[in-house]
């Protein structure tokens, strides 16, 4: 792998067409290693400087990632909701617990 990694990072100098930005960015972080979501939307700013891009295809690419965005900050508005939920629910059965507590030592 340090053979390949040595020898590909000789020749970015030498490429042409922006391949050795490719070829820099596999370097760094293989292709396998990277999130989904975040290479989607690297895509499609790259795409978008292509001149001959199809602009149906990167209209509908960017309508797919703003609808998956947009599904992901539902489902985190709905987890932060019940977590809060769920820590206010436990607060108070903690401080009802310690009223319990606290009136059984004192009757006792």
């Amino acid at each position: 792998m340090e053979f390949s990694k040595t020898h590909l990072g000789q020749s970015i100098p030498f490429m042409e067409n922006g391949d050795g930005k490719h070829v820099l960015e596999a370097i760094e972080l293989p292709r396998h290693l990277r999130m989904v979501r975040l290479e989607a939307r690297r895509f499609i700013e790259e795409y978008s400087k292509n001149s001959d891009r199809n602009s149906y295809l990167l209209e509908l690419a960017k309508l797919e990632y703003n609808k998956v965005q947009a599904l992901h900050q539902s489902e985190l508005a709905e987890v932060t909701r019940f977590l809060s939920n769920t820590l206010r629910a436990f607060l108070a059965l903690a401080h009802c617990m310690k009223s319990m507590l606290i009136k059984a030592t004192l009757v006792n």
